[in-house]
């Protein structure tokens, strides 16, 4: 972060332009790095939180280590796996350029497997996770990311359900039609945003 002065127009002069120009390139790059490190860790916490709850759970006696089961731990191993993938790519996020691999996705299918990811959670936390799906046709979308971004959603909506409350921390889950597009809810009974802060929901 450091520049020099620029005291003349020689070759000196441009010696220091060339140095501030480097220095501020090193600390954009700098900058990049930490939030990149910090992307990362947001992403990677919530598929190992559920496979730490699903694998507890069996080892307790509580959920049997069904093939139905295991299958919910294999699958966010895969998800997991995307994540460290994406660590090569995130670069791509900041210029826009991240590539989506679409593809016929059955919406209420993969809420629900979503929603089986983190019924362990929902339930260590005394939180009731509720559906509520109609019947949607297949949209074209990249399932991966949607898993990503709904993963992220359930996540934050189960930590902030209100805890000792008189009425049970509650999460509800939502599929239907609307008009021509797929809409999905996710929502909690917790305090929710200020308007300030909505104002903010797309910032880092």
């Amino acid at each position: 972060s450091q520049q020099v002065p620029v005291t003349s127009s020689d070759e000196i002069g441009d010696l220091a332009r060339d140095f501030n120009q480097m220095a501020r390139t090193l600390e954009i790059s700098e900058k990049q790095r930490q939030q990149m490190l910090a992307d990362t860790a947001h992403d990677l916490r919530t598929p190992i939180s559920i496979m730490r709850s699903h694998l507890e759970a069996m080892l307790d006696g509580v959920f049997p280590a069904t093939p139905e089961n295991l299958a919910i731990v294999h699958e966010e191993t895969l998800h997991l796996s995307r994540l460290v993938d994406d660590v090569r790519t995130l670069s791509l996020v900041e210029t826009g350029q991240l590539p989506l691999n679409m593809s016929l996705v059955v919406i209420t299918e993969l809420v629900q497997q979503v929603v089986a990811a983190f019924m362990p959670l929902a339930e260590a936390d005394g939180v009731q996770l509720n559906t509520n799906f109609t019947k949607t046709d297949p949209i074209k979308a990249d399932a991966a990311r949607l898993h990503q971004v709904l993963a992220n959603l359930i996540a934050n909506a189960l930590r902030y359900a209100p805890q000792g409350e008189e009425n049970p921390p509650t999460v509800n889950v939502t599929v239907k039609n609307q008009r021509d597009t797929v809409r999905i809810g996710i929502k909690d009974n917790g305090p929710g945003l200020t308007a300030d802060q909505q104002q903010h929901v797309f910032d880092r």
